[in-house]
Parts: C-alpha cells; sequence; structure tokens
C-alpha cells in the first residue's frame, strides 16, 4: 500500500465513522423488520453499506494514488473520502422526500406496540423531512463532484508535478 492509499483509506473511515454516529437518530438500522422499517434498512445498507465499499474498492485501486511528496498530494487523496458524505444527502434526500415510506407518523394507526414505542415518529425527531429535499440532492452532487472530481482535476492540471518537482 503506498502513502496516498493509506491516506486515503484513513480518511475515508473518519468520515464513513462520523457519518454512521448519526444514524442512531434517524434509526437507519433499525432491527424490526415491518413494511417501512424494512424498506428503511434496505435503503440505509445500499446507501450506507454497499455504495460506500464500491466506490472504496474502485477508487483504492485506480492509479490515481502515488507517494505523498507535497500538500498538494495529500488533498488529492483525502478529497475522495468526501464521497461518502455524497451518499447520505442522497439517503437523507430519499427519506425526506417519501417520509411516509419509511417513518410512522404520530396520528397513524401502528399495528404493532413494540413499533409504536420503539421506531421514531417524524414527529419524535422533530423534523419536517420534507423540507431539504432539493438542498440535500444538490449537496450529494457537490460532495460526489468534489470526490470524483477534485483528484482528476489535480492530477491533470499538473499542480503535482510543479509542487513536487
Amino acid at each position: 500500500m503506498d502513502d496516498g492509499q493509506t491516506v486515503f483509506g484513513v480518511f475515508f473511515a473518519i468520515v464513513w465513522g462520523g457519518i454512521l454516529n448519526v444514524a442512531w437518530r434517524w434509526q437507519m438500522f433499525q432491527p424490526l423488520w415491518h413494511g417501512r422499517i424494512l424498506l428503511r434498512i434496505v435503503l440505509s445498507i445500499v446507501f450506507m453499506m454497499v455504495l460506500p465499499i464500491v466506490f472504496f474498492s474502485y477508487h483504492f485501486n485506480c492509479d490515481c494514488f502515488g507517494f505523498l511528496w507535497s500538500w498538494v498530494d495529500v488533498v488529492a487523496a483525502v478529497l475522495p473520502s468526501f464521497s461518502v458524505f455524497a451518499f447520505y444527502r442522497w439517503w437523507m434526500a430519499i427519506v425526506g422526500r417519501w417520509p411516509d415510506c419509511f417513518y410512522w407518523s404520530v396520528g397513524e394507526y401502528v399495528p404493532d406496540y413494540r413499533l409504536r414505542c420503539v421506531d421514531p415518529s417524524q414527529e419524535k425527531m422533530r423534523i419536517h423531512l420534507r423540507i431539504g429535499y432539493w438542498g440535500n440532492c444538490i449537496a450529494g452532487v457537490l460532495y460526489a463532484l468534489v470526490a470524483v472530481g477534485g483528484p482528476w482535476v489535480i492530477n491533470r492540471s499538473g499542480l503535482i508535478k510543479c509542487v513536487s518537482t
């Protein structure tokens, strides 16, 4: 493993861990298998586990890393770790756009008492999930552009060659 892969791996783990620390609030991985909760678990597994792992394994094995010679090399190695923020923002956008598919409403009849007491409702979280749909979509796109496009721009611009020689 070269220096760039090490920096990328460490920052990816830090960012991913930071995002998953707020997962408890959203009950992303609630261990109850009921319609809405199951849909939320599937969405969470896809956006918070599968896609970040696919992105990490692809980006880790690309030829864009080398030995770190300057701060520009470090920036090029750290920028892809911001992709986790993109996946989180897209998860938030989907849940925020269709909150009734993923969370109960207080006035709604919940068939199982256990679900009523354990699973958070939209009102218990004190969040209007419909607000911020477009903001989360745009933020996700911006994070993805930074993660994918940042290292490409740095490598293509010749900054690495100029600074390291």
